[in-house]
């Protein structure tokens, strides 16, 4: 969906391909130097053909065949074009072409690709042409400028054949869908056409009825491609219909699903930590950490038929490279929490640590209240899957950010641990260039501490957030906090919060490679098994149904609902050969399993014996890996190498450096 450059010259056609960090220059050669153009399917086969007009008698259609090479069809007939306009005059579905010389306006009808004189519309020349409904009632006028001024000429041939307006919403593109392509398909007819000014697009149907229309697909300018049959919108009487382009997660990371007593469940999404080929702006660091720590809570991962299993599939627009995945149990004693921090501000590999609270010193924070002054504590209080929004959102072409927003809240006496549990909604290159192309960003999420009299001190210079769907981020407080004093966490990214809580002051331990036992000062210990790995297999899963609202962030997925039809364009290169991967990612070695939209690795690990009385057991899914944004401000984001590697310095189109 890279918009190209056509533009005519001396020698023919000049084209300048959008290689996305460069531009492709490529000449076509053409004797007739035209000086009218046209880019659009004018012979149904799904691909745009120019069309150039003037200069010489007649035109010349110029397709780009499958493999790669030109035709070029040149037609040197009746006297040479002065002024030209495209519609589909009968709504039969193919664009028709009306054009004016010297003598007289005509209207040439588009019979299967071959252009064919229908008719004089007017026995002298017109200087600019348009085709417009201008009174609504789904037949095209054509609007002549001429000597005596602006005429409105009325077609025939239309009255036979049904027609209809799409409009469209543009959520996370332009509001007006410009760019976006649309495939409409009725009965035997199936065109293809690109928004490419507001207003709606008006499509002829080549049947009698609008019964005929049996559905649409749009490909959206962001690489979103929305499939909906005829029962999923609705045309109106008077023949309009508009339809919102869908909402939800379109570039995040990899889903992770654990297998339990209840069947599948969706855990968080993975690797989103260290994004590769994502648009940064200028001087921003290239983040290549590729390892986390992914805490599952133990009763999401229960033993079926002697296994544990875990499933990643990659269901975004992205590509993920997988190359180890490490499980451990971690017991400890019964009436205590263990968390990681599973931030946004993970940046090196780094030992698991975690945090051992008892249930008992877990406290929720004193009256918590948005800016505008909405008590917000019981939304908080639990995990529950109650989120607290921002108040203020932007706009959804900028998904992910949104004006500063502040929380306030009083930590209980003594809390030293701020754990907030949540999900944000990550954004994207294209919101992140549409950023910066406003002077906007995203400011550092920051803790403040308020005094009596209104003074905020910074206490916390940069908060990291949780690093996807469900997860817990850990923010240590200052010791010199005061007693009682309000903090107030500020923000610029969409995060939802499902629970606040505060723990008093402990140290992290620090989880040893391997198994073990981890004692610890005050006589407690902690348990850690590894769970051996037996067994992965890469194949096609398809797309997981969302469960809940995706517009508004809320979604969790169905493992075992999955559809098969691609909201995503396809990349190039060379993937992983679906079967077995275990020899792929069971060490951190470089070896990469390679994910495409739509694969899934299910993950088979042999069971350990139960926790000892008086233990409980939370797991940890040790990950390292990548995700590529197969955005088009990406400069790899279509293909699937250069291939990642540990310790490179930078990752580019051309190669990823240094090894």
């Amino acid at each position: 969906n890279d918009v190209d450059l056509a533009f005519p010259s001396e020698s023919g056609i000049e084209l300048y391909w959008n290689r996305r960090d460069h531009w492709e220059h490529e000449s076509i050669h053409d004797p007739t130097k035209r000086s009218l153009f046209f880019a659009e399917d004018f012979d149904g086969d799904g691909r745009a053909e120019i069309l150039g007009l003037g200069g010489a008698a007649g035109w010349t259609r110029t397709r780009f065949e499958a493999d790669g090479n030109w035709a070029i069809q040149i037609t040197l007939t009746g006297p040479s074009v002065r002024a030209a306009a495209i519609g589909d005059l009968d709504n039969d579905g193919d664009l028709d072409l009306v054009t004016s010389d010297d003598l007289a306006t005509q209207w040439l009808r588009n019979d299967d690709g071959t252009f064919v004189v229908a008719g004089v519309i007017i026995a002298e020349p017109s200087r600019d042409l348009h085709c417009v409904d201008l009174d609504g009632d789904l037949r095209l006028e054509v609007v002549a400028l001429g000597a005596a001024g602006v005429r409105v000429f009325r077609s025939s041939g239309a009255e036979s054949n049904a027609a209809w307006v799409l409009t469209l919403d543009g959520r996370r593109d332009q509001r007006d869908g410009i760019g976006c392509v649309v495939e409409q398909v009725a009965g035997r007819v199936w065109q293809t056409r690109m928004v490419k000014e507001p207003g709606g697009l008006h499509l002829g149907l080549g049947a009698s009825s609008r019964d005929s229309l049996d559905g649409i697909r749009l490909r959206w300018p962001a690489g979103i491609i929305q499939a909906l049959p005829r029962d999923r919108f609705e045309v109106a009487k008077d023949g309009s219909a508009s339809v919102r382009q869908k909402e939800g997660l379109v570039a995040s990371c990899p889903f992770l699903f654990s297998r339990g007593e209840n069947g599948w469940q969706f855990i968080t999404d993975i690797l989103g930590i260290a994004p590769l080929d994502e648009w940064r702006p200028p001087g921003a660091p290239e983040l290549l950490d590729p390892q986390e720590h992914v805490r599952i809570a133990g009763d999401a991962l229960a033993p079926v038929d002697g296994f544990l299993h875990l499933a990643i599939t990659e269901e975004l627009r992205e590509i993920t490279y997988l190359d180890s995945v490490e499980l451990r149990a971690i017991d400890h004693p019964f009436g205590t929490v263990v968390h990681a921090d599973e931030s946004t501000t993970q940046g090196t590999i780094v030992p698991l640590r975690v945090l051992l609270v008892p249930e008992t010193e877990l406290s929720t924070p004193c009256r918590v209240h948005t800016e505008r002054g909405g008590d917000s504590t019981e939304t908080i209080r639990a995990q529950d899957g109650r989120f607290l929004h921002p108040e203020v959102s932007g706009p959804p072409q900028l998904a992910g950010w949104t004006p500063p927003q502040r929380l306030a809240f009083t930590p209980k006496d003594g809390a030293r641990w701020l754990l907030l549990t949540g999900r944000v909604a990550w954004y994207d290159s294209t919101a992140v260039y549409a950023l910066h192309q406003s002077g906007r960003g995203w400011a550092t999420p920051r803790l403040f501490e308020i005094a009596a009299d209104g003074t905020r001190s910074l206490i916390v210079s940069e908060v990291g957030l949780p690093a996807g769907l469900d997860r817990t981020a850990l923010v240590e407080l200052p010791a010199e906090i005061s007693t009682g004093a309000i903090v107030e966490l500020e923000v610029q990214h969409r995060l939802l919060l499902d629970r606040i809580s505060c723990a008093p002051a402990m140290s992290l331990i620090e989880i040893p490679d391997g198994e073990g036992r981890v004692v610890l000062a005050d006589g407690r210990s902690l348990e850690v098994t590894r769970a051996p790995l037996i067994g992965a297999v890469l194949s096609f899963h398809g797309y997981s149904t969302p469960i809940g609202d995706p517009a508004l962030h809320e979604q969790t997925y169905d493992l075992e609902r999955a559809t098969i039809d691609a909201p995503w364009p396809t990349v190039t290169g060379r993937a992983t050969r679906h079967g077995p991967v275990r020899h792929l990612i069971e060490e951190f070695d470089d070896n990469l399993v390679i994910l495409l939209p739509a694969d899934r690795v299910d993950l088979t690990f042999g069971s350990l014996p139960p926790a000892a009385e008086g233990m409980t057991r939370t797991w940890f899914l040790t990950v390292s890996g990548w995700a590529k944004e197969a955005s088009f401000h990406g400069k790899s984001g279509t293909t699937i190498e250069p291939l990642p590697f540990r310790g490179m310095s930078t990752y580019s189109a051309g190669r990823s450096s240094s090894r």
